[in-house]
Parts: C-alpha cells; structure tokens; sequence
C-alpha cells in the first residue's frame, strides 16, 4: 500500500555515468509512457556530494540534476544515464531548461551562470554575475532567464536577467529582502520570488514595481515550483509546512503539514496531489524529534490530508519533481543519489479526491 515502504521491481544497469555526450531522440516517453501495474523503482549514483535540485523537461522524457559536486547531470526519465555537464568552480544550486530542451541554464555558488547546449553538452555562454546565484527560471520561448541571489558571502541580493541571444547579463533589481528562488507568472509581466524570512514577494516587470510582499511562512521559504498553468505555485519551508499560493494576489489556497522540515513541494498536472520532501539534515537527527528515514509524503490537494508516502532515500530529501504524465516521480537526495518511482495501481487507488479538472 502507499503508506508502506513501497519496494517494486527495480531495474539493472543504471548507475553508471558516461564521460560523454550523445545525440537526444526527444519524446521517447512523454505521455505515452509505458509503466506496468507493478511500477517501478530506480536509484542512481549520479553525484559525489549532495544534490540540490532535480527537473524533468517540459515533456518529460529527460531528467536534469544538480549538485554540490559542482557538475550537472543528464538522464532519461527511464533512469539511463546519459551524461554530465561540467564547467562549474562550485556548488550548483539552482538549474533551469527551456520548453525545447535545446537549453540549460546552471547557477553556481562560483558566482556565475552557464548556458549549455542540451544535446551537445557544450557550453554556449557563460557570465559571471558576482554573486551566488539560488534561482533560475526561463521565459517561455527560452530567450531571457530570470536570475536571483540571496545575501551569502556577504554580498547584496539580487533579481537579474541573462539574455539567451545577446549573451548579456543585467541587473534587474535590488530585493528588500534575500531572495532564494524565483518565478516567472503565465503572462511572463510579473515575478515572484521567497526569501530567508518566509515571505513572498511579487513583482510587476513592466515598471519593476513590488505589488506585493506576505509573509507566509514563520521561517525559510527552500523552494516555490510552479503549476503547469502557472497560476499558482507551491512552497516548501523549513516551518514543516507546504502552501499552494495565487500568483495573482499572493493568497494561500491550501496548506499542507508534515512532520519534517519540507525542502521541496511539486504539483500534479491534475492539481489533485501534492507532494512534499525534505527531513532533518544528518547532524541534527540525534538531537531532535527527527526521523532516520525520509520519506516523500504525498497529499489531497482538496482535503489538505496525507493519504501516505514512498520512503526511498537514506538521507534528507531535497528536491523533487513530477512527470507531466503524473505516472512517476523523480527526487534527488543528500546522499548524491536519484530516485525515479514509477507509481503501481495500489497508488491510483488510493484515497485522493477526484475531480474534473
């Protein structure tokens, strides 16, 4: 069942690493993918230290990863490695792909950012933004990345803009407060960015006037992902809690509890499940209320309640993503591992609200 440790058939031969790159075949899977009513399950050895954010592409068929070890890493969503990107001096914290999946846009604590060329694996630009940067998020047609930055290192935050085709970076604004990711909205005229403090913020990019800042969370904001819609998005703070959040007006529509602190949240394309991760870094587990598991809780988007939870790491969770097709999930780990689960019926059966969309 889905609140036991679930441990369906995991498939051989995917943990090594290729040196080099080969030319992608895009839309092998997307929402045609093939999973069986039994699932499956893959753990991959893709990173030396901690990973700190994984996405699928827009369609779904590809597996980007980032880490701690300085290096990105690029996989099918069948979990076959395909290869790593390096260029980096530091840890990689934040990464963005555009629609196409023909760009890659690192953030490193290097103070710099890098555009790859997915297919290729070569380097494209590279600027250096001079300060660490947390978030990335394209624009639509993959021609402008909003870039942030928080205070570390004692430098000043920021909100900029890298130009795909100019290969310029500029500065946008200066945040109140130290941002830690940041969001484009639908019509791509405003942003929205979490900060240290718990708070979001919107900005109007037409005037670069703040609309609106909330404080929503007693404590750090780790992550804000987007619907598919992106009309709202979701949250994952240090608080134990998640909250689903109008990108219009900032008002929180639902709020999810977990035992843990939650580093990361994503949303069905169905926008009836939520799922969170995160958990009680290593060196805190013997003086807290910490599990020595970690989970990822799933939630009814409507009721707010936990319907169960996957445990597939053996360290803190911190990062997650769902397929479009919403039939697996993919989570990266401290321990330098990525889990791909593909859901077995027992999951679609379980006690979540249905509804039409």
């Amino acid at each position: 069942m889905l609140n036991e440790p679930y441990q369906p058939k995991r498939r051989p031969g995917c943990s090594e690493i290729f040196a080099y790159f080969e030319f992608l075949s895009l839309g092998i899977m997307g929402d045609g993918l093939s999973v069986g009513d039994e699932g499956y399950f893959l753990n991959i050895k893709c990173h030396e230290r901690p990973i700190t954010e994984v996405k699928f592409n827009y369609d779904g068929d590809l597996i980007f990863t980032a880490g701690k070890d300085s290096t990105a890493t690029l996989l099918r969503a069948d979990g076959s490695v395909i290869g790593e990107y390096k260029g980096h001096r530091g840890s990689i914290f934040s990464i963005a792909i555009d629609n196409k999946s023909d760009a890659l846009m690192t953030g490193s604590a290097d103070q710099s950012i890098i555009l790859w060329d997915v297919p290729t694996g070569k380097v494209k630009a590279q600027a250096d933004v001079g300060v660490v940067v947390k978030g990335l998020d394209f624009y639509r047609d993959g021609t402008l990345c909003l870039v942030c930055s928080d205070d570390s290192m004692g430098k000043t935050s920021l909100v900029g803009m890298f130009d795909t085709r100019s290969k310029d970076f500029r500065k946008v604004l200066t945040p109140a407060s130290s941002p830690v990711k940041v969001l484009l909205d639908a019509s791509e005229d405003f942003l929205v960015y979490c900060d240290s403090k718990g708070s979001i913020s919107s900005v109007d990019l037409r005037n670069l006037q703040t609309i609106k800042s909330a404080r929503i969370h007693t404590s750090k904001i780790n992550n804000i992902r987007p619907s598919r819609c992106r009309t709202f998005f979701i949250t994952g703070s240090t608080d134990s809690q998640s909250k689903i959040v109008d990108f219009l007006d900032l008002s929180v529509q639902k709020t999810f509890v977990c035992e843990e602190p939650v580093n990361c949240a994503a949303i069905f394309n169905t926008n009836d499940k939520v799922i969170c991760v995160g958990g009680i870094n290593a060196r805190d587990v013997t003086t807290t209320k910490g599990k020595s598991s970690f989970e990822a809780n799933f939630f009814d988007v409507v009721t707010c309640e936990k319907i169960g939870s996957y445990s597939t790491h053996f360290g803190t969770i911190n990062s997650v993503d769902v397929h479009p097709s919403g039939k697996l999930y993919c989570s990266g780990g401290e321990e330098g591992t990525v889990t791909i689960l593909a859901f077995a019926q027992d999951f679609f059966k379980a006690n979540f609200t249905g509804f039409n969309n």
